[in-house]
């Protein structure tokens, strides 16, 4: 993988990290606010039945969009402002539909879904408020795709950054007053905003907001796309009614259930999507810049360098979660409502669902490269086996486990699925050779375990302040594991360093003149 792809991508984790920190405090805060307890598990209800639809609408549009207007570009560059405003306009439309039919169809829903929940009436209520949020959020995602486009990739987090504040700063204001109904109007109110900035910055770049566009112009583009939109809109159906499907198992196994499995996997997902949004927003428009020039050994390089950035990465964030998953839930969640046995219940599903951490983001980036190839099938077959995997082995563990029974299956099935599809991917282009695959793997998962078990040596030798012991076993960690690293020679651990360095050096210059 490049310098600059890392570069831009080291940048795009912390400015990302800072805009998810955020948005972790509103779940610390509605943790503390109401514990684990039948009032969030109608919040975590109400906010996942829209979130359906938005991931649906936003996957697809996403997936589509990105390619079309790369391929545009490299052919007119004055049609992509047009086609790009056609879409917006057909999008717009489109979800204030869902947004009216899903707020007036809110009781039908829970009810269909959830009948059994405590508080019914809450989570109507809180679904048919979040419904309208489907506008502003689709018009955000559809011109952080179009600046990905126009390699502009900080602008669009930075503002996530400021939805986040803004959602916080309402669950804090208003939540004694207003409930747990303050969360989901600082939501609205932080994505409108959102939306707003994004098309002004994106009017900079030439893009224009036309309920009007030439269509003879643009008319074969859209056709193309027309023809992929079933599969991918499929695909991402699945992968989000997968998600559900686990709510809803967590429903019959009692009150606070949801919420456990939900504060866990949110925990998960911090990490996850930190680095499946800054890893997503550079690669997915050079693969189909790449594909489109049909310079295939770069975009074999580009993939593979990557893969391998995500396995030093991820590789030694799931040891870490194992070994803290306890300590993390208590200094994220343990306050107020938030009781011990919450604390237990969720460190219990965090930890089986940190080993989905590199699988997922593996998973993520290769069906990238299948998008961004044109090659739609081998993602929708490959979430299909995922789901119907997934499906059965809840049904199974959870008669067992209980709610860990689910956190397991989830683990499970994102192994076999990303392993499914870095098989397809190897038949289609031989990526790799898989010598050097096992190698690197065995090299980053040796120093990891070395690491884990410096690092759990030491949290048992020294007991001090939950806090401190995570930084102080963090830090021992961190060294431990590239020192590791650069003594069996792993080539992207020293680029690492090497650019840090080099940065410390830059500083060091303008700071003395």
């Amino acid at each position: 993988m490049g310098k600059h792809y890392i570069r831009v991508g080291i940048i795009l984790l912390i400015v990302v990290a800072i805009g998810r920190l955020f948005g972790f405090v509103r779940e610390t805060l509605i943790a503390a606010s109401f514990g684990a307890s039948g009032v969030t598990d109608a919040f975590f209800v109400a906010m996942s039945i829209p979130n359906i639809v938005f991931a649906t609408i936003s996957t697809t549009v996403g997936i589509i969009i990105v390619p079309t207007l790369t391929k545009i570009s490299v052919k007119d560059e004055g049609l992509v402002n047009a086609y790009s405003s056609f879409i917006c306009s057909a999008l717009i439309g489109i979800v204030i539909f869902f947004s009216i039919i899903g707020a007036i169809a809110s009781p039908l829903l829970i009810e269909s879904i959830f009948h059994n929940l405590e508080y019914y009436q809450l989570a109507v209520l809180l679904t048919a408020l979040y419904f309208p949020s489907l506008i502003p959020m689709t018009i955000s995602h559809f011109l952080s795709s179009y600046l990905q486009v126009k390699k502009v990739f900080v602008l669009p987090t930075i503002t996530q950054l400021i939805s986040n504040i803004l959602v916080v700063l309402a669950t804090i204001f208003f939540a004694q007053t207003l409930g747990i109904q303050a969360v989901v109007v600082g939501t609205l109110t932080g994505i409108t905003l959102q939306s707003i900035i994004l098309y002004f910055f994106s009017k900079r770049y030439g893009f224009k907001l036309r309920i009007k566009a030439e269509f003879s112009k643009i008319k074969s583009y859209f056709k193309d796309d027309l023809k992929k939109i079933s599969p991918i809109i499929f695909t991402s159906f699945v992968i989000q009614a997968n998600l559900m499907i686990d709510r809803f198992l967590a429903s019959y196994l009692g009150e606070g259930s949801i919420s456990s499995l939900s504060f866990a996997f949110k925990i998960n997902e911090f990490v996850t999507s930190i680095i499946i949004t800054a890893l997503g927003a550079i690669l997915y428009p050079n693969f189909a810049e790449l594909h489109q020039k049909n310079e295939i050994d770069k975009l074999k390089t580009l993939t593979f360098g990557s893969i391998k950035m995500i396995l030093l990465i991820a590789i030694p964030l799931v040891l870490g979660f194992m070994e803290y998953s306890q300590s993390i839930v208590k200094v994220l969640f343990g306050y107020g409502e938030f009781n011990t046995d919450d604390i237990n219940s969720t460190a219990a599903c965090l930890y089986y669902y940190a080993v989905s951490i590199p699988f997922l983001i593996i998973t993520s980036v290769l069906s990238r490269y299948f998008y961004a190839v044109e090659d739609v099938k081998a993602v929708l077959l490959n979430s299909v086996y995922y789901t119907l995997l997934n499906i059965s082995l809840s049904l199974t563990l959870v008669n067992y486990l209980d709610a860990l029974g689910i956190a397991i299956a989830f683990s499970l099935s994102s192994c076999v699925g990303c392993i499914m599809l870095l098989f397809k991917l190897y038949k289609r282009v031989r990526l790799f050779s898989w010598k050097d695959f096992l190698i690197i793997t065995g090299k980053i998962s040796a120093a990891a375990a070395l690491m884990i078990v410096i690092v759990h040596s030491f949290n048992n030798l020294i007991k001090i302040n939950q806090v401190l012991e995570m930084g102080i076993g963090g830090l021992i960690g961190v060294i431990t594991y590239f020192s590791l690293l650069i003594l069996f020679r792993v080539h992207d651990a020293k680029m690492i360093l090497g650019m840090v360095k080099l940065k410390n050096k830059k500083q060091k210059a303008i700071i003395n003149g």
